[in-house]
């Protein structure tokens, strides 16, 4: 019992000298010097954990995801291309048209180093794994289907024409076609993309904890202030004055950056690359529905699917006959029609973009106008309509689908690079990840500048 007492005593002794210590006016100041000390080393991690963050979620986004979306979108045109490529070669006859021919190759070449692109830079994992290796397992059952059918139309054979639809419909197939599984590899980069935006959040949730702390040591430097001036009779500390205005620079500095970030991210994800999709998705759909104009007068009466497909997909491009009045007035900003070409000239505001895309709606127009002409005509003058719709001259509709396909490559073209602009500017620059180090290390330094004197005088 005594010896217990002994033991307590001596440890209660030291608690006292402690509290007595700390009560004291240097002892409060040492403590208020440790305080701040501790409170600027949490800043330091806090603002370089919310920065890099922000570093790394933007670079995995910008630089991985949204483009692994964009490459499944080009992955999807090329083969939609290729697709209509073959048709159109197949429509020009046994000696196949050499314009169509070397399209059909290159679709095909830019598919597959599309593909061979995106399995090396999976991101996603198994499953985008598993959707490649089936893609890249359809697409040559395709290309057999096609060389098939090429053989058979060198030689005259109708049966051609049977292996060509096949191939189409391998492409084509809603639920698992080959460009259906394409989709469905964009949808999984899309998730990913879900994800990382997940991580701005944590970001954003960091880099308020930050501020909470810096309220904390904003108290405690006022507190400060406000001890030396009733204990040293003293209006203020320079020093512990510049550590305050030191904080206030940091948080300042911190919160400029976070709303730059915040405003260039909206502008690429909300604006650009929102634009981009619209555009990529009506390149694809004049693309199918060029390739089954193709495929329903290959087909001579028997192509009412193709039809079909053809009057579905220019409905969600627009969604009534596109008439003169129409046209001009959408070109004057006053858009009086709904589908894909409405909501892109709409959202258009980059320099160059409504420009682009009032010339692609001028130019489907016309692609409207000649696609009509080709359907009366292939009934009674199947090899006028065929060349009507595989001409490159004025009014015919090779030409006015390669002046959409023009426009839209341009509106396109201006997108991505404003995507891009966006993007690099909402990454936080290095600078700024220093410069939360250095002034953390400075808040904490200032102030124990400015009381060491203090402390001084008491030890003396």
């Amino acid at each position: 019992m005594n010896d217990a007492l002994t033991l307590r005593l001596p440890q209660a002794e030291g608690a006292q000298q402690v509290t007595a210590g700390a009560s004291t006016t240097p002892g409060r100041l040492r403590t208020l010097s440790l305080l701040v000390a501790l409170g600027s080393g949490l800043l330091a991690a806090l603002g370089t954990a919310a920065v890099v963050t922000t570093q790394s979620t933007i670079d995995g986004i910008g630089q991985s995801t949204v483009p692994a979306i964009i490459d499944s979108q080009k992955i999807h045109e090329s083969l939609a291309d290729a697709d209509r490529s073959a048709a159109n070669a197949f429509l020009s006859g046994g000696a196949e048209a050499p314009g169509p021919s070397q399209q059909y190759a290159m679709d095909m070449m830019a598919a597959h180093d599309g593909l061979e692109q995106a399995s090396e830079a999976n991101a996603v994992g198994p499953r985008a794994t598993q959707q490649l290796r089936q893609i890249m397992d359809d697409v040559m059952d395709y290309v057999g289907l096609v060389e098939t059918a090429r053989a058979y139309n060198r030689q005259g054979f109708p049966l051609g024409a049977t292996y060509l639809r096949a191939a189409s419909r391998l492409m084509h197939r809603p639920q698992d076609g080959i460009l259906a599984r394409v989709d469905a590899l964009g949808t999984l980069n899309s998730e990913n993309l879900d994800r990382e935006g997940t991580s701005i959040w944590l970001a954003a949730a960091t880099l308020a904890v930050f501020y909470l702390v810096a309220c904390v040591i904003l108290g405690l430097l006022l507190y400060t202030q406000g001890f030396l001036r009733s204990r040293f009779r003293r209006r203020q500390s320079p020093r512990v004055l510049a550590a305050t205005i030191l904080l206030i620079f940091l948080a300042s500095g911190l919160a400029l950056q976070a709303f730059y970030t915040y405003r260039n991210v909206e502008d690429a994800q909300l604006q650009a690359f929102a634009r981009l999709q619209t555009l990529w998705q009506v390149r694809s759909l004049a693309v199918d529905a060029n390739g089954n104009q193709s495929l329903s007068l290959i087909a001579r009466g028997n192509g009412a699917a193709f039809d079909a497909a053809f009057k579905a997909e220019t409905k969600q491009l627009v969604d009534r006959p596109l008439t003169d009045q129409l046209v001009d007035a959408a070109a004057r900003g006053d858009v009086r029609f709904k589908g894909l070409l409405a909501d892109e000239i709409e959202m258009a505001t980059y320099p160059g973009e409504r420009e682009a895309a009032v010339k692609a709606l001028h130019a489907y127009q016309q692609f409207l106008q000649i696609d009509a002409t080709v359907r009366d005509q292939a009934a009674t003058n199947h090899e006028g309509a065929v060349s009507l719709t595989l001409g490159q001259g004025p009014g015919q509709l090779g030409a006015a689908f390669a002046d959409l396909d023009r426009w839209l490559n341009r509106a396109l073209t201006i997108d991505q690079a404003k995507y891009n602009e966006a993007i690099a500017a909402a990454r936080p620059n290095p600078v700024v990840d220093a410069g939360v180090l250095l002034c953390a290390f400075g808040i904490a330094l200032l102030v124990f500048w400015g009381l060491a004197p203090r402390i001084a005088e008491y030890t003396k």
